[in-house]
């Protein structure tokens, strides 16, 4: 049954949310939270698709939904972790703070600020490096070398549905990477395209790809560790690890 057919049989949703197709006082994500307890409810399946289709005109509906996971305990399951979900699927597990309603969302609204010891923690743990791109903190991007990257500790999903600022729930990104994670924007490949690009590699580097995904995460080269750890030391003592290592390669 789709969202439809489940809104016109009033199977979905609960009492006393606002027409998500009027819904004008909260922005997108309120829009969006109506039509989810309305239109899918609890137990639910839904494609992004069918949420920008039913919310039309707001670019970003999609990181408005993170936000109700992420600041308002909604859970909602992706195909990675959701038995029985097709890629473009979602489900909607449990609906959380009721957003519609001002004063809920107020007393409800959680503090997903990041102490900087926690922030320091995640960045030593991830080897003080994009776990993305591998960059790391002051380095320029090959592509923009203008540019230079800013490191910061973000938040991981499904794996961190409530936003919680604990080290198990971050990861570092740069920033630039964790902007294209939040916007989803349209050059993100999908599975089939991943898939090509896997079936390109020779079988050498098939098995190595294996082991990364069976690690979660690609192993650090010893010289990048070290590259990284200088990366990390004010511009004088680089300079002096520098002359040193060019005195040590002259020996």
């Amino acid at each position: 049954m789709g969202t439809d057919e489940r809104a016109a049989s009033g199977d979905a949703g609960i009492l006393g949310v606002p027409d998500y197709m009027f819904e004008s006082t909260g922005g997108g994500m309120i829009r969006a939270a109506c039509w989810l307890a309305t239109c899918v409810g609890e137990g639910g399946v839904f494609t992004k698709e069918e949420l920008r289709a039913a919310i039309p005109g707001h670019s970003q509906i999609d990181r408005r939904v993170r936000d109700l996971r992420t600041k308002f305990d909604w859970v909602i399951e992706e195909s990675r972790v959701g038995k029985g979900l097709d890629q473009e699927q979602q489900r909607l597990v449990k609906i959380g703070v009721h957003v519609w309603d001002k004063e809920a969302r107020k007393s409800a609204r959680k503090d997903v600020t990041i102490p900087p010891k926690i922030r320091d923690e995640v960045l030593r743990r991830d080897g003080h490096a994009c776990i993305r791109c591998g960059i790391s903190a002051g380095e320029a991007y090959d592509d923009d070398p203008t540019k230079t990257a800013r490191l910061t500790a973000a938040h991981i999903y499904p794996d961190a549905l409530g936003g919680r600022a604990t080290a198990a729930d971050l990861v570092t990104e740069c920033q630039r990477c964790n902007e294209e994670v939040q916007q989803e924007t349209g050059n993100h490949l999908d599975g089939p395209q991943v898939w090509v690009r896997v079936t390109s590699l020779g079988r050498t580097d098939r098995t190595r790809l294996l082991d990364w995904m069976n690690r979660d995460r690609r192993p650090i080269e010893k010289v990048e560790e070290v590259w990284r750890a200088y990366r990390q030391l004010p511009g004088v003592e680089r300079e002096n690890v520098k002359a040193n290592l060019i005195d040590l390669l002259r020996d």
